[in-house]
């Protein structure tokens, strides 16, 4: 759930309809109707769930920054009807 949505219905009680609510899918207007309670996680069951998210994060990260770089110093093209094609052809 993105942030802006989870803060939004937190924040309301069972009943309540929200303002508009703006994330980055667009707008929505959230209705709660009911609420559960989640089950707190023993740290050892997800840790391994969690290095991996961060260890994503931190390469996600370090490529977006060697691509920019890249951008820097080279000039990028974008191949529509050959991107189109690909997308197409998978």
């Amino acid at each position: 759930m993105v942030p802006e949505f989870e803060k939004a219905a937190a924040s309301l009680n069972i009943g309540d309809v929200s303002v508009p609510v703006k994330t980055e899918f667009g707008y929505h207007i959230i209705t709660v109707s009911d609420k559960k309670k989640g089950t707190p996680v023993e740290f050892d069951k997800i840790r391994d769930m969690i290095s991996q998210k961060l260890s994503g994060e931190k390469q996600k990260g370090a490529f977006d920054l060697y691509v920019a770089e890249l951008k820097k110093n080279y000039k990028v093209e974008i191949n529509k009807d050959a991107l189109m094609k690909f997308f197409l052809r998978n």
